[in-house]
């Protein structure tokens, strides 16, 4: 065995001479003068190897400068190479080991990748195919077992790649023809087919997401997919979740049809049509039928359920109320029987019930008439409505005695006499505006009537000019000062003030930007008629007295022509005014002599001017309700103002009461 030798400059190895593959280090053999090379194909970089180089060189430096023979030097090397033969033989049995496994590896490998190349053949592209055929055969070429191994996983992860592609895309179109209701067996294989085979399915599934859409009210968003398979399989779930709302909100519906048929059923009732057709036509559907249920369809059959929910609610209390107030105002074993026959919500339970309450309470609610009359009067006049006063009437049946029912009776009326009180700031001035409305609605009418009023005297022209401009100025003023009114009361109760169900003070407001002109010619458009809606007129003429046995004001009384003495006849007096001057028998027969047998000519009659009909018909006398107690220290209230017009506020409300009488809210709605 050759001995360890230094380089020829007896110096370590440099960097260069490190990097090489052999190390060519050199000796002096003693007494021969020869050099002798030697190998040691290690890693040069090694420390320890570095460390031997230097140990070796001063070994042969002592050997030199001692003179060491040849079998000294050669026992050295032994010695210490024996120990080197022994770790160096361990690692080369580990490393054969280790090519063995890498060998293997490569092997099994290799064998894998070509198993799955070949399974793709005729199912990918062939120019996909040959390329990845190809890098793998490279990679099985190369001699270097762990350059080997990596080619090979290289190549291996390609046709991996192909292979998840491929699987990718036939769970895709199975899972989407599954959801079409498409047989999956019938699947193509290759890449090719595959690809067909999604394009139909997008088309198909986006028809079935499009009506899903629409049947739940929506546009849905937009599909970001990496690929035409991540969009196959995005687009399947997508339908797969709305196609399942859409069963539900069916399902839902069909079920809420079903409860509101048994719930009306119950009651006795019939649906209310329109409103309820939808949840008559799901009721009446087979179990096997499944309709084209969309969102408004579902949505109406849930609000006619939810209405009668709330009726059947009602209808419970209702007879549960009914039931206790006919045990109150009557002895229990004369009314069990009676109970027990009638004890559901059933249409004709409930009227059975209310008319024995009726029996029971006839002479009660006899007795409460004029109380009753007086409340409904306080309910118009305050604004707060026929519906709130029908609520309390009713709520009257929920007493448990005489005493109970006259103690809420005559604590509501306190309670809107309080009201009235509290806002008599604003049923002052609105009361004189309402005054003045009615005026100018019997006005309109007046100039509405046609040609008549061109015919005879022309002076009424001039007094309805008049009214007009008290009209202008007085309308805006009065409506001005209401809002005031309102607006005051609302800041100081820090809530709207409501008048017959609307926000008073918004609707005057909405007054403000129209006209306050009045018709002048037949034909022209009426601007009182909104007016008449916001102060609720037409509800006041309803519930007030009736004027139709009322002369009508455009016919001119007939004069009567005295003769004889000039003695008024009984008829020309008012109904309270003696009769002084009753005709004698020579009066009578003086008349009677006088008669002329010859029919006279009568002269056409002339139109009367509006004061002249303001002043024929006096005004009704209307009884007012008891004034409110006063605060101390309070000055009273002045009276309202009385509407001017031609001839004062009186007659005008005259003239516009029987004008009224005859139909003029008519004419007006028209």
């Amino acid at each position: 065995m050759p001995a360890l030798a230094l380089s020829s400059a007896g110096q370590f190895p440099g960097p260069s001479q490190q990097k090489a593959s052999s190390i060519k280090p050199s000796a002096r053999k003693a007494g021969s003068g020869k050099i002798k090379p030697a190998r040691l194909p290690l890693w040069p970089d090694s420390q320890g190897l570095l460390h031997v180089y230097r140990l070796v060189e001063e070994l042969a430096i002592l050997w030199d400068e001692t003179s060491a023979t040849d079998d000294q030097r050669l026992s050295d090397t032994e010695a210490f190479s024996a120990v080197a033969i022994k770790e160096l033989q361990k690692h080369v049995v580990g490393w054969k080991q280790h090519r063995s496994s890498l060998e293997a590896r490569c092997k099994a490998l290799r064998k894998s990748a070509e198993g799955k190349l070949q399974s793709l053949a005729g199912q990918i592209d062939q120019e996909v195919w040959d390329e990845l055929s190809s890098e793998l055969q490279q990679a099985a070429a190369v001699k270097a077992l762990g350059t080997r191994l990596v080619a090979l996983q290289q190549a291996d992860a390609k046709i991996n790649e192909q292979v998840a592609y491929l699987n990718g895309m036939r769970r895709a179109v199975e899972d989407a023809m599954r959801l079409l209701g498409l047989d999956p067996s019938q699947i193509p294989g290759g890449v090719a087919g595959l690809r067909a085979e999604i394009s139909r399915l997008k088309v198909l599934l986006l028809e079935r997401r499009s009506t899903a859409l629409h049947l739940l009210g929506e546009e849905g968003g937009v599909i970001q997919p990496k690929d035409e398979v991540d969009e196959l399989r995005l687009l399947t779930a997508e339908v797969e979740a709305l196609e399942v709302r859409v069963l539900a909100m069916q399902a839902g519906a069909i079920q809420a049809a079903s409860q509101a048929r048994s719930l009306w059923d119950e009651m006795g009732e019939s649906p209310a049509l329109p409103r309820d057709s939808q949840a008559v036509r799901l009721a009446s559907l087979a179990a096997e039928d499944k309709p084209a249920i969309s969102l408004p369809v579902a949505l109406a059959v849930a609000n006619t359920l939810s209405i009668w929910v709330a009726s059947h609610t009602a209808a419970t209390q209702e007879i549960q109320t009914l039931h206790g107030a006919i045990k109150a105002f009557a002895a229990v074993e004369a009314v069990a029987a009676f109970l027990k026959e009638n004890d559901t919500v059933h249409r004709a339970h409930r009227i059975a019930c209310r008319l024995k309450l009726d029996e029971l309470l006839k002479d009660i609610k006899a007795s409460e008439g004029s109380a009753l009359h007086h409340l409904r009067q306080l309910y118009e006049e305050t604004g707060l409505g026929s519906p709130a006063f029908q609520a309390f009437v009713a709520s009257l049946d929920s007493a448990e005695s005489k005493e109970a029912r006259a103690k809420m009776l005559a604590k509501e009326t306190n309670r809107v006499e309080r009201y009235l009180e509290a806002i008599a700031q604003i049923i002052g001035p609105l009361k004189e505006l309402k005054a003045l409305v009615i005026a100018a609605v019997a006005f309109e009418a007046n100039v509405q009537a046609g040609k008549v009023r061109f015919s005879g005297n022309s002076l009424h022209f001039l007094e309805e000019e008049k009214f007009r401009r008290r009209f202008g100025h007085r309308y805006p003023e009065l409506r001005e000062g209401l809002i005031d009114a309102i607006a005051s009361r609302e800041a100081n109760e820090r809530q709207k003030f409501i008048y017959h169900g609307k926000e008073l003070r918004e609707s005057l407001l909405g007054l403000q930007a129209q006209s306050v002109g009045l018709v002048r010619v037949p034909g022209d458009l009426s601007v009182m008629a909104d007016v008449v809606q916001v102060l609720n007129i037409d509800n006041h003429h309803n519930h007030g007295p009736s004027n139709r046995g009322a002369p009508s004001p455009t016919a001119r009384p007939a004069k009567r022509r005295h003769t004889g003495s000039g003695t008024p006849s009984p008829s020309n007096h008012g109904s309270g005014t003696p009769n002084h001057g009753a005709p004698s028998p020579t009066n009578q027969s003086s008349r009677s002599t006088s008669a002329s047998p010859k029919p006279r000519r009568q002269k056409p009659k002339r139109s009367q001017s509006e004061g002249q009909l303001a002043r024929a018909s006096p005004a009704p006398e209307r009884p007012m309700p008891p004034a409110p107690p006063l605060a101390p220290r309070a000055s009273p209230p002045k009276p309202p103002r009385c509407p001017e017009g031609m001839m004062g506020g009186g007659r005008l409300a005259s003239m516009a009461a029987m004008h009224v009488s005859h139909g003029i809210r008519q004419g007006i709605r028209a």
